[in-house]
């Protein structure tokens, strides 16, 4: 329900700087998270949480660590940041196995792209040097 939270912030400050519903629903749907924006219209807003020091030394992976100049990429990217740094944030006492559990949980539930291993695999990927980028 967090990450649904926090997208529901990211939707709102996108649309708040302008940002369309079609580049907005375009982002989500790139991510494949088409389906989810019901659900993140009636989930409550939660603010991010900081993103502080740390990161993969800035090799490029995945199409979001590349430049990006599309308005509904760098959309997406946020979101999967977001969602990253949420789950970073609250990585702290939970053990790897869990964490495996958890993102496999999210990837099934709400849709979130299997090939980045869910959003703590994807937090450890990035680190939050990375993620700090992807949501500069």
């Amino acid at each position: 329900a967090e990450i649904l939270g926090v997208l529901r912030f990211e939707v709102e400050a996108a649309r708040a700087g302008g940002t369309g519903d079609a580049t907005i629903s375009d982002a989500l749907d790139s991510l494949g998270l088409s389906g989810l924006l019901g659900r993140i219209e009636g989930a409550a807003p939660v603010a991010p949480a900081p993103v502080s020091a740390g990161g993969n030394g800035g090799e490029v992976h995945f199409w979001f660590e590349q430049s990006l100049t599309e308005a509904d990429d760098l959309l997406a990217a946020r979101f999967l940041a977001r969602m990253a740094a949420t789950a970073a944030a609250r990585a702290d006492g939970i053990s790897p196995d869990d964490r495996r559990v958890i993102d496999y949980g999210i990837i099934r539930c709400l849709g979130f792209p299997a090939y980045l291993g869910g959003p703590f695999a994807l937090a450890s990927h990035l680190g939050m040097d990375g993620i700090r980028r992807l949501v500069a």
